[in-house]
């Protein structure tokens, strides 16, 4: 579980720009720049692994998500994590 969770409803019909910010296990996840969560990864070891997406609304039905604009980049480790 997360160490910061910030309440957040995903309104149906706008778009959202998501970021996930990952920096030797320190993780952060901003939803249009705000910060919503925030996690240490204390078993992080380096092995940075793949990118992988995966949605779920829960007991709604049908559901449609669209990725668009999905953006990887390495993280410059001198960069402060404040965006």
């Amino acid at each position: 579980s997360f160490d910061l969770i910030r309440p957040f409803v995903l309104s149906n019909g706008p778009v959202y720009r998501i970021k996930i910010r990952f920096q030797t296990g320190h993780i952060q996840v901003y939803v249009n720049n705000a910060l919503i969560a925030e996690e240490f990864d204390p078993t992080f070891d380096n092995d940075f692994g793949k990118i992988g997406l995966k949605v779920s609304t829960g007991v709604v039905y049908p559901t449609w998500v669209r990725f668009d604009n999905i953006t990887v980049r390495q993280i410059d480790t001198s960069a402060s994590l404040i965006p």
